[in-house]
């Protein structure tokens, strides 16, 4: 109970910052910036990775821990290759449905060896 109280305290003052944030002349931090839908989605996506590569630093080394005896080092080096191809397959999956234009992936630049005149 006492932690359900914390979180719909933390939820409740969340929402007061961000009424006051988007209130006032000069804000701390202007969250207008998340009408634009390419930056709250890279938003969302940096927080859903972040949340799976820290919970695969720092809980499958001390779960592979437990039926045998090597050290967490050893056992996070075997799990960091599988755990990064997921996040690469989780990123490849959204990436594909957010395709930028051309001007915005820099496809329509000239080339390095191109002298323009």
């Amino acid at each position: 109970m006492l932690v359900i109280s914390f979180i719909i305290i933390g939820v409740l003052e969340l929402i007061l910052f961000a009424w006051r944030q988007l209130s006032i002349e000069s804000p701390i931090m202007n969250l207008r910036t998340f009408r634009f839908p390419m930056f709250s989605l890279s938003v969302v996506l940096f927080i859903v990775v972040m949340m799976l590569l820290l919970s695969s630093m720092l809980l499958l080394p001390m779960l592979a821990h437990l039926p045998s005896s090597f050290v967490f080092g050893i056992k996070g080096a075997f799990i960091f290759a599988g755990v990064m191809s997921i996040i690469a397959l989780f990123i490849s999956l959204f990436m594909k449905r957010v395709k930028p234009s051309e001007q915005e992936a820099g496809l329509n630049q000239p080339e390095s060896g191109t002298v323009l005149h």
